[in-house]
């Protein structure tokens, strides 16, 4: 099965697209020495002119269910846990089962809109193989290893960030595409991009278009894949917005 092209189905053309957002609704290539990234969460220029906002995580899909995705809630989010479970009784929590929308991960990530932490699914680094090692002081990063072979650095990322306002530290897991595509294939799945991004682009003719005369767009297809809200700043240009699975 050939990936969703998701650009040609976009309503901004690909010119217009920001950087980061095209990378991100791209399919990644074949070639294992790629570094794939698997969960983001960057919080720039949160006033200024290049105003950028993403967060991102992995999921694992099966293919018969990929032509029926919409716009997950852990979009809105950005993390495959929010706050903590609401357990008044004994056994409340007997049936607990984390997932994004019935679908597994790549990277377990949990946040309460104040502090966010992350670590490699149990399931993957058992299934591969893999084993931790920590980088602490500034760094605060885990780092994962093929000891068998050795392959160093096959996944690695940010442990934890935290918000007020503003995010403290910038989060980014990346893994090998190498070991991402053994993983998918014994799963049977594919890895989708469940994310938010936020943007200030230019004033443009295209972005025009789509707005048709209107300050406020918010287009949501039916069963889409895609929502997208546009309006106008007053700092000028446009402030984008679009959650995606």
């Amino acid at each position: 099965m050939q990936p969703l092209d998701y650009i040609s189905q976009f309503p901004i053309p690909r010119a217009q697209l920001p950087p980061r957002l095209l990378e991100l609704l791209e399919p990644i290539g074949n070639a294992p020495q790629l570094r794939v990234d698997v969960a983001l969460r960057h919080d720039i220029d949160k006033h200024g002119l290049d105003r950028e906002y993403v967060h991102m995580i992995t999921a694992l899909v099966p293919e018969s269910d990929l032509d029926n995705l919409h716009v997950l809630s852990e979009a809105s989010d950005g993390v495959v846990y929010y706050s903590t479970p609401d357990v008044r009784d004994k056994g409340g929590l007997a049936n607990f089962n984390t997932s994004v929308s019935g679908f597994d991960y790549i990277v377990a990530s949990w946040g309460d809109g104040s502090y966010y932490s992350y670590n490699l699914a149990e399931k993957v680094w058992i299934a591969l193989g893999l084993s931790p090692r920590c980088l602490g002081g500034k760094d605060q990063r885990i780092i994962y290893d093929d000891l068998a072979l050795p392959e160093f650095g096959v996944v690695e990322g940010e442990i934890s960030t935290e918000y007020y306002w503003s995010s403290k530290r910038n989060v980014c897991w990346t893994m090998s595409n190498e070991y991402l595509r053994r993983y998918l294939w014994m799963r049977g799945c594919y890895g989708v991009r469940i994310f938010f991004y936020e943007a200030l682009v230019p004033d443009n003719q295209e972005i025009r278009k789509v707005m048709a005369g209107e300050t406020h767009i918010l287009l949501k297809p039916d069963r889409g894949w895609y929502e997208l809200d546009i309006r106008e700043w007053k700092g000028g240009g446009f402030l984008s917005k679009y959650g995606l699975p």
